[in-house]
């Protein structure tokens, strides 16, 4: 027997047998355990046929089974090498990272008919530039839904980022996350406040929205009901490769994540919504006009838009009317809310402020078009006081409250039909907001520790 053919025996013996469940466990799982008998009895299968060939070289030195055997070892380097580049990355260059709302470093792209959106998330797992959990810095978590996020403007668009600007020597977290209300804003402070440890904490509550969907829990709660959850999406193959590699390569697959496609899920939900609509559901979507029913059928309009205007047309009202027994109780639903997020922050160090954002149907009469075109019902609500169940609620908990005031202008400061801010309206309650910041006590204090 040739000398090269008694080594390559012998290194697939040791490959073989290095190949075991143990050794896997160790490198691909997050918990070093693989529970999975199937996957378990594969790894011991493969690791029986190396075995079974190294020694069949060492017997029978066949040419063929020689050629076989240099695949197997030149296979076996190769990955082992790739992943110990994962495995070095990750542990010498990838920076510190944990999944806070959204998967670190996830990238998600939109286009829509009023905006094109990429937006990038960052190593801790929300929209801003990378940082690290200790704070070098006075730091200020930002706690809210998508208008504090900033959906359908550029990460420097935001209002959240031009605060920044404003306040240099501030470290501002963009703990926003699209679709919350007071009750997730509990559960995205009890999981961040502790790690990231701010000295304030921002807690912004979108006029409307954030107390319909309250009182929507109520309704549901009262009547034994539960809250509907959304199809989950059938799993793409080029999804599904992508979370196979994650299990061999997960600091790489972490770190240069595949961009998610918003339309396609938006689209997806479109057609769910169509489906489930009844005759006279389905007659006032019918009455939208071409463009509405073409973006919207298209992913290109927001779904919860027409899912709200098909089954609660008076949202915007009776989220603002406290004569309706309904909106009473979620008042007291969110003041339980913001009481939590009140010792939330207290008991981690932090000094809670709550802000009121401004929403379209009860400051903007002349952007109050789209709304009604799109199914709502918005009469009346221009003489709403939207702000009040947050008035009242901060001055019963004696944290500061502030409520920035659009000025009157001429320029548009919401899509048409998405209804979040555009770039202008960021901007012009960024100003607001700096200019309420600046004659807060509690504030000035704040920035001269």
């Amino acid at each position: 027997m040739k000398s090269g053919h008694k080594t390559l025996g012998i290194l697939l013996i040791l490959i073989g047998l290095l190949s075991n469940p143990w050794l896997f466990s160790w490198l691909f799982s997050n918990d070093g355990d693989i529970t999975t008998s199937a996957i378990i009895g594969t790894i011991v299968f493969c690791e029986l046929l190396i075995v079974i060939l190294g020694v069949s070289i060492l017997i029978l030195a066949r040419k063929s089974l020689v050629n076989i055997g240099l695949v197997v070892i030149s296979t076996w380097l190769t990955v082992a090498f790739s992943v110990s580049l994962d495995r070095a990355y990750g542990r010498h260059i990838i920076p510190e990272t944990d999944n806070l709302l959204f998967p670190a470093f996830s990238k998600a792209e939109h286009y829509a008919s009023e905006f094109e959106l990429d937006v990038s998330i960052n190593n801790l797992g929300f929209r801003g530039p990378s940082t690290r959990l200790k704070k070098q810095a006075k730091r200020v978590v930002v706690i809210g839904d998508s208008f504090t996020f900033g959906w359908g403007v550029k990460e420097h668009e935001t209002w959240i980022h031009q605060l920044s600007g404003q306040y240099p020597n501030v470290e501002f977290l963009n703990l926003g996350q699209g679709g919350n209300h007071p009750g997730d804003y509990v559960r995205v402070a009890k999981k961040t406040i502790p790690l990231l440890k701010p000295d304030v904490v921002f807690v912004c509550v979108l006029e409307g929205n954030d107390l319909h969907q309250l009182m929507r829990l109520v309704e549901f709660e009262e009547s034994g009901g539960s809250i509907p959850k959304s199809e989950s999406m059938h799993e793409p193959a080029n999804a599904k490769i992508r979370r196979y590699l994650g299990l061999v390569f997960p600091n790489f697959t972490k770190r240069f994540p595949a961009k998610v496609s918003i339309q396609t899920r938006w689209k997806k939900d479109a057609e769910n919504l169509l489906s489930e609509l009844n005759e006279l559901q389905l007659a006032k979507y019918n009455s939208f006009n071409t463009t509405i029913r073409n973006d919207f059928e298209n992913g290109l309009l927001n779904p919860s838009m027409i899912y709200e205007s098909l089954h609660h047309p008076t949202m915007f009202r009776l989220a603002a009317d406290t004569s309706v027994e309904l909106c009473r109780k979620g008042i007291i639903r969110l003041h339980d809310h913001l009481l939590e997020l009140k010792f939330i922050a207290e008991s981690n160090g932090a000094e809670p402020l709550f802000i009121n954002i401004p929403n379209r149907p009860y400051a903007f009469p002349s952007e109050l078009e789209p709304l009604s075109e799109l199914g709502f019902d918005v009469s009346g609500c221009d003489t709403l006081d939207a702000a009040f169940p947050m008035t009242m609620t901060s001055d019963g908990l004696e944290v500061p409250l502030l409520n920035p005031k659009f000025p009157n202008t001429e320029t548009r400061v919401f899509y048409r039909y998405d209804g979040h801010w555009n770039a202008a309206g960021n901007r012009i309650f960024a100003e607001q907001l700096i200019a309420e910041l600046d004659s807060l006590p509690e504030w000035k204090r704040f920035l001269t520790l």
